[in-house]
């Protein structure tokens, strides 16, 4: 059967040791195996070339030349990588792998092919059911002209190196932790991929070098709504208003080296090190940071470019800004005691590589490594490192291997928990709580290891502020943490970061947060993170002017960033610039379209700048698909604005108690439809039980201002005006910052007009309209709960002020 593309025998070729098929027949139920998951995965009928005769490769007494070179020419070679393979002297070595790779250079494609997504691929791919001798594994690599990269069929236990068969006895026992099944998908899936790109793109157009045989990183895999609006609040920084949005998302020119490093692939499969890919691609970054000759976009930026279709290099410098990618791979050899990082330096204008290297050691020497990759880098780019550059990149963070493994494994898990409250999950099992305890065996092997205590206490911070950990003495070891590491490196900018989170997540006090992150700043000038929670304080604080320089610095090294892109947004609404807070919802849905915070803030623009919720349901319906989130909060709201009342109680009856901020917001929805429906008694039990509620909250947390407001609007439905406003202004004072305040004084006007004082309700409304908030006509215009006071003319004069503005 002729192949796919015309000019061409076969679509694939089987190259293989005959003495691997002697056995069990393992290559002959390979073959069985993988023509059925072809037929499964192609629409067109895949010709196989597979030599079932029994000596190595076509009978040594045929022509090769007459014979073997017509069957060689295939779109897609397979070789069967074992022990017995890599032997120069064979016939299936010198006579089908090492002429294919002849013969493929030189055909009308080339042998590596540019994929659609921009990555290259060989047409050589290996499937490899043996660990290889280090001696075989060069041979190899000397062949392709670069990185060996296989799909493993290989069972791995104690002392057992074998090929991985269809009905494993003891499947679980396998330390590789892979099943035949997915490796068979993965092997047709990737010809799919090839022969695709060859069938659809001309790949003459462009030559692709030995060299450029791009990486593709390994790919990596709901945010409970019961703390959406707190966690947008928590994670909301300040942005300026005081320029266009369009102009402000325009990338600006290159700087001469601005640097963009990428995940790292990994090439092994031991879970117990699943972290180390990205951890040693962000200590990269960190290292690199220090090079004061280059600029070096943020790691959150780069985290997205991950899996089979990233962009290409080209096409990702254009999203980063940067001019230079940093790609590579981390694999582990001999029961993980060594390791190998493979490292590539990629002009991204040009899409093409500039340099690569592979650095190898004792896994113990990962640092002494890290070091060596940087100085190298700062070589290949003919950058000037200072003395003191050179020493800073040189020295080590901990002078225990171990403890520097599991600081790696804390950092992956920090960052992981973090990215997986914006709908990012990279591991099942990430959380702050898992990164503490990998902090806790670093500080276990190295008691003086400074940034470990740093660090542990910021995710200690961050368990505290999202309430996995409640207990006050894990505030207080955040604290013992922060001092501990500042009494062993006074000057450590990550200590002052860790003081900052908790000032501002376990103590709550906004001004002393600020002044530590400031500290952390001006100690490390180049660390955007704390530039990005001082904004937060400036904001929260008002400073908006102080808030606009700071982002300007964040954005230089966060251009892709969604939760940053996000915050500007949120920003904008504050400030009225409804157009400009859309076209930065937008960017952050492209950024990462799986976390629900922009599709929210998005709904919520189209809210106050149109005052319907026509556009914000087509959110939402992208939201929940997109997510996975219901976003039954936000229905419930459509259901309210639109007065469709019944609907909304239907839908409030259906929700979940996490659909809802807690409880007592669910049993004020509750309260609130009733009143719409005219069902006043029903009303009133839902109000008194929201009011007992929000009662026995402020026995636990004395003085919460949100309490207090929802007190008083639980108060206001049970017409008792006096303690109503009592409690709604009680809310505005003890608000903590700004940003409360402003939500507070919104609750407070919507209070005074339930209960018929509109004299203040307009006061409240006009100085909320005045100064930046989350307020605008058209929402006034939209909630039924203004509807008391929509007609009053003093309301009607000030509505057309500012709807004109």
């Amino acid at each position: 059967m002729a192949s796919l593309i015309q000019g061409f025998e076969y679509d694939l070729f089987i190259s293989y040791r005959q003495k691997d098929n002697k056995y069990d027949g393992w290559v002959t139920e390979f073959v069985d195996n993988l023509q059925k998951e072809l037929e499964a995965t192609f629409k067109e009928e895949v010709s196989v070339y597979f030599d079932i005769n029994p000596h190595d490769g076509l009978l040594e007494t045929y022509s090769v030349d007459a014979s073997l070179r017509e069957k060689l020419k295939c779109l897609v070679f397979i070789p069967i990588i074992s022990q017995t393979y890599c032997d120069s002297k064979s016939f299936a070595w010198q006579h089908e792998f090492c002429a294919f790779n002849k013969m493929a250079r030189e055909d009308m494609f080339g042998r590596d092919i540019r994929l659609p997504g921009g990555n290259v691929a060989s047409r050589i791919l290996p499937v490899k059911i043996h660990s290889l001798d280090e001696e075989d594994k060069s041979l190899l690599e000397n062949e392709l002209g670069g990185v060996l990269r296989s799909i493993e069929f290989i069972y791995k236990s104690v002392g057992v190196n074998r090929p991985l068969r269809a009905n494993e006895d003891h499947p679980r026992d396998n330390l590789n932790k892979i099943y035949y099944r997915d490796q068979i998908n993965k092997v047709a899936n990737a010809t799919k991929e090839i022969i695709t790109a060859i069938k659809k793109y001309d790949q003459r157009d462009e030559k692709i070098t030995e060299s450029v045989i791009q990486r593709k990183p390994v790919a990596k895999r709901k945010l409970n709504l019961k703390i959406i609006l707190g966690l947008l609040l928590a994670l909301c920084i300040i942005v300026p208003g005081y320029f266009i949005a369009s102009k402000f998302l325009k990338q600006e020119e290159h700087v001469e080296k601005t640097v963009a490093v990428l995940p790292f692939e990994k090439w092994f499969s031991d879970r117990d090190y699943s972290y180390l890919g990205d951890a040693v691609a962000s200590q990269i970054y960190s290292q690199l940071r220090v090079v004061k000759g280059l600029s070096v976009i943020s790691f959150n930026s780069t985290r997205r470019y991950t899996g089979q279709d990233i962009p290409s290099g080209r096409q990702i410098g254009k999203e980063c800004g940067a001019n230079i990618l940093v790609q590579g791979s981390v694999e582990l050899l001999n029961n993980n005691r060594d390791v190998i990082v493979y490292v590539q330096l990629i002009d991204a204008k040009n899409n093409s590589p500039t340099w690569d290297e592979k650095f190898e050691g004792r896994f113990d020497s990962l640092q002494e490594i890290r070091s060596e990759i940087i100085l190298k880098i700062a070589d290949e780019l003919d950058v000037s490192l200072s003395p003191g550059e050179v020493k800073q990149i040189e020295t080590g963070l901990t002078k225990s291997s171990e403890a520097y493994k599991n600081f790696l494994s804390g950092n992956y898990h920090s960052e992981a928990a973090s990215l997986t409250m914006m709908g990012k999950k990279y591991n099942d099992s990430s959380s702050f709580e898992i990164a503490i305890k990998m902090y806790d065996k670093a500080i276990m092997y190295d008691s003086t290891f400074a940034l470990a205590y740093a660090r542990r206490a910021i995710s200690r911070s961050w368990a505290y502020q999202m309430e996995s950990l409640t207990d006050k003495s894990d505030a207080l070891k955040c604290l013992e943490d922060i001092e501990k590491a500042i009494k062993l490196d006074p000057g450590l900018s990550e200590a002052q970061n860790a003081y900052g989170f908790y000032y501002l997540y376990c103590k709550h006090e906004n001004k002393k947060a600020l002044e530590h992150f400031k500290k952390a700043m001006e100690l490390d000038p180049e660390n955007w993170q704390s530039a990005f929670y001082l904004a937060i304080g400036y904001r929260k604080a008002g400073e908006w002017k102080k808030s606009q320089t700071l982002l300007t610095k964040v954005l230089k090294f966060n251009p892709q960033d969604a939760l940053i892109l996000t915050n500007i947004a949120i920003s904008y609404n504050y400030l009225r610039d409804y157009d400009s807070a859309l076209i930065c919802n937008n960017k952050a849905i492209e950024c990462m379209p799986n976390w629900w915070g922009p599709y929210f803030n998005k709904a919520y623009t189209y809210f106050l700048r149109d005052g319907s919720t026509e556009e914000a349901k087509k959110v939402i319906d992208t939201a929940v698909i997109k997510t996975g989130q219901t976003f039954q909060s936000m229905k419930i709201l459509f259901d309210i604005y639109d007065g469709r009342f019944e609907n909304a109680l239907i839908n409030t009856e259906l929700s979940n108690n996490y659909d809802f901020t807690e409880q007592g917001d669910k049993l004020l929805h509750f309260a609130v439809i009733h009143k719409y429906l005219d069902h006043p008694d029903l009303a009133r039990i839902y109000y008194d039980s929201a009011r007992v509620f929000y009662v026995r909250k402020l026995q636990e947390l004395p003085g919460n201002a949100d309490s207090y407001s929802r007190i008083g609007i639980a108060y206001a439905g049970l017409n008792n005006r006096t303690e109503a406003i009592e409690a709604g202004r009680k809310a505005v004072k003890l608000s903590p910052d700004i940003l409360v305040r402003d939500d507070m004084s919104i609750v407070l006007a919507q209070i005074y007009a339930e209960v018929g004082d509109f004299e203040n309700a307009i006061i409240e409304i006009e100085d909320l309209l005045r100064n930046p908030s989350l307020f605008s006509v058209k929402l006034l215009q939209l909630d039924p709960v203004w509807k008391p006071i929509r007609d009053n003319p003093e309301l009607k004069r000030i509505l057309t002020k500012y709807n004109d503005k």
